[in-house]
């Protein structure tokens, strides 16, 4: 009897040491919304199978002292491994295929249903803290949502939530996890940008110089999202000087920006997204993820934009004419 009782003692104790709090990583009404748009963006449900979401939980009254994202929109880490450095308290949990694996949303637009997760780093059924962040596209973790900032992906960090959790070790059955359904309050998922601005960003701004000082009928114009340091802002003037200290030497060379093959839009509206090939024959602009626009503007993000003659003139934007 007694060998029995030590067996017993022997199997549960290693359960309750690996089963803590149990959650179902999933949602209902709080829904995961994108930016439909880097120009003029309106919400839309991230479209089924077109993202995922990934769980981070800590005791009750952990502090989340270092956001991943910070209010400027910009990405505070390059790994979840360094944000997780500089948050003690908070970690992933784990489901059957290992701690940190993202959960995919699948059941229907801004809905996921990714199954049981164990919150490893509180006590035995203890209630928990917890926050999603969530990717838009193919990434298939978040490090890689995060290395691509200079392109513009599509992430968002939720607030932080409190939940109950279930223990997996129960008497005499045990309980069902806790739905997180209950208490998530969704969350958007925007374009976030390295906290510096990229090669593109500064490239895009002296091929802007380098237009509007060739004063032709059609102007590149790259809009800048953030310039946040003094060195970021004299790097960008530096490649301004740059392109127009250049032009002082050789001949004159037509950029063919008039060769512009797209049709035009109706006089006093306004535009959309554009083909690069369409826009600006013969160049490459920007690289993977770079958005171009016809009669367009941008409210913020970094933007390549074709003006043409029926440019809106509310915005008080005229297209410089040739000579």
């Amino acid at each position: 009897m007694k060998k029995a009782f030590a067996l017993v003692v022997l199997i549960v104790a290693p359960m309750m040491a690996f089963a803590q709090g149990t959650v179902i990583l999933g949602n209902q009404t709080g829904l995961v919304r994108q930016w439909d748009s880097m120009i003029y963006p309106t919400l839309i449900n991230v479209p089924k199978g077109g993202g995922c979401v990934e769980l981070f939980a800590a005791p009750i009254g952990t502090p989340l002292v270092n956001p991943l994202i910070s209010v400027e929109g910009n990405a505070n880490y390059s790994s979840i491994a360094g944000f997780l450095a500089a948050n003690p308290g908070w970690a992933l949990p784990s489901n059957a295929a290992g701690a940190g694996t993202p959960g995919l949303i699948g059941l229907g637009a801004g809905v996921f249903a990714d199954g049981t997760y164990t919150i490893n780093n509180i006590g035995d059924g203890a209630n928990a803290e917890y926050f999603l962040i969530g990717w838009a596209g193919a990434f298939a973790t978040a490090d890689a949502a995060l290395a691509a900032a200079n392109v513009w992906p599509l992430v968002g960090e939720s607030a932080i939530y409190t939940t109950a959790t279930s223990s997996l070790v129960g008497t005499p059955s045990a309980p069902l996890p806790v739905n997180l359904r209950g208490t998530f309050g969704g969350m958007t998922l925007f374009p976030i940008d390295s906290p510096e601005p990229s090669f593109f960003t500064l490239a895009g701004l002296g091929f802007a110089a380098l237009l509007v000082l060739r004063r032709r009928k059609y102007i590149l114009k790259s809009v800048a999202m953030r310039l946040q340091s003094p060195a970021c802002l004299a790097g960008g003037l530096a490649l301004l000087v740059n392109v127009a200290s250049g032009l002082a030497q050789g001949t004159f060379q037509n950029l063919d920006f008039e060769r512009a093959r797209i049709a035009p839009t109706p006089a006093g509206q306004w535009g959309n997204f554009a083909d690069p090939a369409q826009c600006f024959p013969g160049w490459t602009v920007g690289g993977s993820g770079t958005v171009v626009a016809h009669n367009d503007l941008s409210l913020g993000a970094p933007a390549v934009v074709l003006m043409g003659p029926s440019f809106p003139k509310a915005p008080g934007y005229t297209p410089l004419q040739g000579s």
